[in-house]
């Protein structure tokens, strides 16, 4: 795995995952960036790797087939109906 200048990134899940498996992604992700939160069924990450990397990361630790899409973020965002602690993660990670 190559690391390169820290890119955002949101990783999200094509099908509902059980509470365990999103513990098990997330600790997976968390390892694989410099940030990581969660957000229901998908997670934001700071990371030096990229796409491919986070996808391969993800599939070499999952135990059962999960469809992901991995797509990086430009600088813009925006959000509405977010909890404090993660509109806080927003503004100082994008």
């Amino acid at each position: 795995m190559s690391r390169t200048a820290n890119k955002s990134f949101i990783v999200t899940a094509g099908e509902p995952l059980p509470a365990s498996v999103r513990k098990r992604i997330t600790r997976t992700l968390k390892t694989a960036s410099i940030h990581c939160v969660t957000m229901g069924n998908y997670w934001i990450v700071k990371s030096g790797l990229s796409a491919r990397e986070i996808r391969d990361t993800l599939n070499a630790n999952a135990l059962q087939a999960i469809s992901f899409l991995i797509v990086r973020l430009n600088h813009e965002a925006a959000w509405v109906n977010t909890s404090e602690p993660n509109a806080r993660w927003l503004k100082t990670h994008l």
